[in-house]
């Protein structure tokens, strides 16, 4: 699959993976009971549909709750202002991924904007990642 493009309902990549919207019907369609924010579950809906396979609200030894993996080895965290945009938040966020780095695991973060609006980005930063 093309990094430029992303998942579509068929799975197969096309050019108009730009935004979620062109993939997702509605916030419900795609929501489980471990899911928290939207954002999370849009973003796990698309890893999935590109074939990926995405657990959330997954809890590490050392880490504590993840929003996602990504075929069991890549956190992708999921950064709004609200939980995050502070300094101390800011710091507990680092640590955590060092702590994340010194174990099997690499992170990514990613914002609201990121994902709405640059996900061809997202997506092929995942790929890479992986």
């Amino acid at each position: 699959m093309s990094a430029s493009t992303g998942p579509t309902g068929s799975g197969r990549p096309t050019s108009r993976a730009g935004s979620c919207r062109s993939c997702c019907c509605s916030s419900t369609c795609c929501a489980t009971s471990s899911s928290e924010p939207g954002l999370e579950t849009i973003t796990r809906y698309l890893l999935r549909l590109a074939g990926l396979r995405v657990e959330t609200q997954v809890s590490i030894a050392g880490l504590g709750r993840v929003d996602l993996l990504v075929e069991g080895h890549l956190i992708v965290e999921l950064d709004g202002w609200e939980f995050h945009g502070d300094e101390k938040a800011f710091e507990a966020d680092r640590r955590r991924d060092t702590v994340a780095a010194s174990g099997r695991y690499r992170v990514l973060r990613f914002t609201y904007r990121q994902v709405m609006f640059e996900w061809p980005s997202v997506y092929a930063a995942v790929l890479a990642a992986l």
